[in-house]
């Protein structure tokens, strides 16, 4: 019989199959355009729920490894094309300031608890059984306040660093100099960008269609001895945000 012991054994079996699907499609075991197994084989061949499974399928479908087809399966999709390029860590507001825009924050949500997410634990390299500080707030610009909020971002910290945060009113004071004056320094940054829709409570959140897309940014900080400090990820409306890269070359290719 399935053991179950709640959700930390969810969240970590989740973590297994994740990573074992995509071994099997970094060796080239499963080829772009394979078809894989049907939900209920992935659930006998891991000895897991179908909760489970999909869960596992659902985020790299996110990722872009895999992609679904209606009526027909999921495959293993081409290669992403990952730009990748270097910014200076700054805080949202000032970001706005240079471009002569306001900016003004809603915290939603600021408490300890346990994720729900998988992804939290993998990036801040915790045990699924730990707690985390979670962030939550919505960005405004006076400027563009006719279109709705311009960001929702969501961030979590290992729990010793949200108790040096928690005191601060981040209605008023950015997390980025929270962060400073508390000598939690961001040394360096991991971003990603994706292309992603958002459930309707959160489409509702920043004015938005559900059939709108958003850009998401998911970045992982590291402190200057390489621990990750905070994982964060931000849903900019397309509508509202141009991304612009300076890219130099270093001489290959």
């Amino acid at each position: 019989m399935r053991k179950r012991n709640g959700g930390d054994v969810m969240a970590k079996r989740y973590l297994e199959i994740r990573r074992e699907i995509c071994r099997r499609i970094d060796s080239g075991e499963w080829q772009v355009g394979y078809r894989l197994p049907k939900e209920t084989e992935l659930c006998v061949q891991f000895d897991v729920g179908r909760t489970t499974v999909r869960h596992a399928l659902s985020a790299l479908v996110e990722e872009g490894k895999l992609r679904r087809v209606k009526g027909t399966g999921t495959f293993v999709s081409r290669p992403q094309i990952l730009e990748k390029t270097t910014f200076f860590i700054q805080s949202f507001a000032e970001e706005l300031k240079s471009q002569g825009l306001s900016c003004r924050t809603e915290v939603l949500e600021c408490r300890t608890l346990r994720s729900t997410d998988p992804a939290v634990y993998e990036a801040l390299q915790l045990p699924e059984s730990s707690s985390v500080w979670k962030l939550r707030r919505l960005r405004y610009s006076d400027e563009l306040r006719e279109k709705g909020p311009i960001t929702l971002t969501v961030s979590y910290f290992p729990t010793e660093i949200g108790k040096r945060l928690e005191g601060y009113d981040f209605e008023t004071v950015s997390l980025y100099n929270a962060m400073q004056e508390s000598r939690t320094v961001r040394a360096r940054s991991e971003k990603t960008v994706s292309a992603t829709r958002l459930p309707p409570k959160d489409c509702r959140l920043l004015s938005a269609d559900t059939e709108d897309l958003f850009l998401a940014v998911t970045s992982v900080s590291f402190d200057r001895e390489g621990h990750p400090i905070e994982y964060c990820v931000s849903h900019f409306p397309v509508d509202r945000h141009t991304f612009r890269l300076h890219v130099v070359t270093d001489g290959e290719g």
